[in-house]
C-alpha cells in the first residue's frame, strides 16, 4: 500500500514538472516572439500598465530603457504635450469600457498621430518623432482583460501628408504653366522628371556605412537637380522651379555639415515627393488631352462614367481624409470626442468652381457644430447621451436644386448667447418684459453685427454665417436652422439648380 501511494506521488511530481516545463517552454516563445517583432508591441492591463512581455523596438521608438510595468502614460508623459496627457487617459479607460464600439474608438485615437519630443543624451540635440498606435481588445469569457497594442513610427509619412499640394491654389498655378505646351513636350517633360525623381529617391534611401558617405551623395544629387531645373526654366514651370531651388538649399546647407546621417536627408525625400506629386498631375493634364484628341462621340462615351471634373476627383478622397483630420485636431483641441459621418465623392456631380464653394460652407459648418455645439463627454454622459458627439454630412440633388444638411447631436443652438449678445448692441431692452420668438433669433445669426459670434477663421479667410448668407442670396439659394435643446441642430443649404 505504501509503495503504491509513493508511486502515486512521484506519478504527480512527474506530471507538474512536465507541465512547468512546457509552460515555461511557452513562455520562452512567447518573449522570443515579442522580442524579435519588428514593431512595438505590448500588453495593456486594466490599470494601463505594460506586460512584462514587450519587442525589444518599443525601447527604441520610446528612447527608453526599462519599461516593463511601467504606466503607459507615465512612458509618454515627460515626451508630449500636458494638454494630450487628459484625452489620452481617458482614451484607454474607454478601451476597457465593453459599451463603446472599439470601431468608433479607432477612429477617434488621438495616439493614431502623435509626436513625441525626445533629448538625445549623447549629443544634446532634440529629435522629434510621429508615432502611431493601434488597439486591439483581448476578451476572456465575455471580459476585457487587456489591450495588445501595436506601435509603429510614421514621421516621413506625417511630413508628407503636410505638404502634399491638396490646394487648388497650387493646381492653378500648375495648369498655368502648362496650358500653352503641346503634348509631345508635356510627355517629354513627365519623362524627364519621372528619371531623375527615381534616381533622386534611390539615392536619399541609400544606406552608407560611414558618416563620410553620405556626403559624397551631395554632389550626384545636386547633379539631378540641376538638370531637372534647366529643363523647369526652359518651360517656365515655375512651381517646378521653386521646389528644386528649395531643394538644392537643403542640399547646399548639409553639404556644411560636419557630421551626417541618413535622418539628415528625410526632408529632401518629402520634397521628391511633392515632385512626384506634379508628375501625377501632369500624367492626368496628358491623359485629358489625349482625351481631346477624340471624335465628340467617342470624348462622350469616355466622360460619361464620371461626370465630375479630373481635378476634382483628384481631390476629394484627400479632402474628406484632411476633414477628419483636422476634426480629430479640433476635438482634441477642445477636449471632446467626435465622430464625423460623410459620405466620399459628396459633389461629384457639380461643376467645379461651386463643389469646391460647397465644400468650403459644408467644412465651415462642421467646424461651427464641433466647437459651438458638440458638448464635452462628460456632459453628454451627465445628460445621458454617448460620450461621442456625431456631426452626419449628407448631400442630394433633386430636378429643380441641390440640398447639403449639416446635422449634429449637440446641445442646440444657444438663445441665451444670441438674446445676451442681442442685448449688448442695444437690440433688445435688459428688462423686456414680452418672450422673444425663437425665430427672430435664429435670424439675427445672420445679421453683420453678428457675425464675430458665428466667426471661424478658415485657412483662406475668416468665415460666418453672415458671409454663408450673402454668397446664398447672390445664387439665389437659402439657408435654414432647426434646433432643439440638448439635442439635435440640423443647418440645410439649399442652391437652386439654375
Amino acid at each position: 500500500m505504501q509503495f503504491l501511494y509513493a508511486y502515486f506521488i512521484w506519478q504527480q511530481q512527474n506530471q507538474f514538472q512536465r507541465q512547468q516545463q512546457h509552460s515555461l517552454a511557452q513562455q520562452q516563445q512567447y518573449e522570443m516572439m515579442f522580442q524579435n517583432i519588428n514593431s512595438g508591441l505590448f500588453l495593456l492591463d486594466r490599470n494601463h500598465h505594460l506586460n512584462q512581455q514587450h519587442s525589444r523596438h518599443l525601447n527604441t521608438l520610446l528612447h527608453q530603457s526599462e519599461l516593463r510595468g511601467k504606466n503607459m502614460v507615465a512612458a509618454l508623459r515627460p515626451f508630449i504635450s500636458k494638454t494630450e496627457v487628459p484625452l489620452i487617459e481617458r482614451f484607454l479607460q474607454q478601451l476597457f469600457d465593453p459599451t463603446i464600439s472599439l470601431h468608433l474608438l479607432q477612429e477617434l485615437n488621438p495616439l493614431s498621430h502623435i509626436d513625441l519630443h525626445f533629448t538625445d543624451q549623447n549629443t544634446g540635440t532634440h529629435i522629434s518623432k510621429c508615432l502611431s498606435f493601434h488597439f486591439t481588445r483581448i476578451y476572456e469569457q465575455q471580459d476585457i482583460t487587456h489591450i495588445l497594442v501595436t506601435v509603429n513610427e510614421i514621421t516621413l509619412d506625417s511630413q508628407v501628408d503636410n505638404v502634399m499640394p491638396h490646394a487648388i491654389d497650387t493646381h492653378t498655378q500648375f495648369l498655368l504653366s502648362l496650358i500653352y505646351l503641346d503634348t509631345s513636350s508635356l510627355q517629354n517633360i513627365i519623362a524627364q522628371t519621372t528619371k531623375h525623381i527615381e534616381a533622386l529617391s534611390y539615392l536619399l534611401k541609400q544606406e552608407c556605412s560611414r558618416p563620410e558617405a553620405y556626403k559624397l551623395l551631395i554632389p550626384t544629387l545636386l547633379q539631378h537637380t540641376e538638370q531637372l531645373q534647366q529643363m523647369a526654366n526652359q518651360y517656365e514651370l515655375t512651381v517646378l522651379c521653386h521646389l528644386l531651388d528649395e531643394f538644392n538649399l537643403q542640399l547646399l546647407d548639409l553639404k556644411q555639415q560636419h557630421y551626417l546621417n541618413r535622418t539628415h536627408f528625410q526632408p529632401l525625400l518629402v520634397l521628391t515627393q511633392r515632385l512626384q506629386n506634379l508628375v501625377h498631375l501632369m500624367e492626368q493634364i496628358d491623359a485629358r488631352f489625349e482625351a481631346l484628341k477624340q471624335t465628340p462621340q467617342e470624348a462622350h462615351l469616355a466622360s460619361e462614367p464620371t461626370n465630375y471634373s479630373m481635378e476634382l476627383a483628384w481631390q476629394e478622397d484627400d479632402q474628406l481624409q484632411q476633414w477628419q483630420h483636422d476634426l480629430a485636431n479640433i476635438a482634441q483641441h477642445n477636449h471632446k470626442s467626435i465622430h464625423l459621418t460623410c459620405p466620399s465623392h459628396l459633389f461629384q456631380h457639380l461643376p467645379l468652381q461651386l463643389a469646391y464653394k460647397l465644400q468650403d460652407c459644408a467644412w465651415y459648418l462642421i467646424q461651427y457644430a464641433a466647437m459651438y455645439r458638440i458638448e464635452e463627454p462628460l456632459l453628454r454622459e451627465h445628460q445621458g447621451k454617448n460620450s461621442l458627439g456625431q456631426i452626419t454630412v449628407s448631400f442630394t440633388s433633386t430636378d429643380s436644386q441641390h440640398i447639403l444638411n449639416i446635422e449634429d447631436d449637440g446641445q442646440g443652438i444657444d438663445f441665451d448667447a444670441i438674446t445676451l449678445y442681442a442685448m449688448d448692441l442695444g437690440w433688445l431692452a435688459e428688462n423686456q418684459t414680452s418672450p422673444i420668438n425663437s425665430e427672430q433669433l435664429l435670424h439675427c445669426l445672420f445679421e453683420p453685427e453678428f457675425a464675430p459670434l458665428s466667426a471661424i477663421n478658415a485657412a483662406k479667410n475668416a468665415q460666418s454665417l453672415y458671409s454663408l448668407r450673402n454668397w446664398l442670396d447672390e445664387k439665389g439659394g437659402q439657408i435654414n436652422i432647426q434646433t432643439e435643446k440638448n439635442t439635435w441642430t440640423c443647418v440645410t443649404i439649399k442652391l437652386p439648380k439654375s
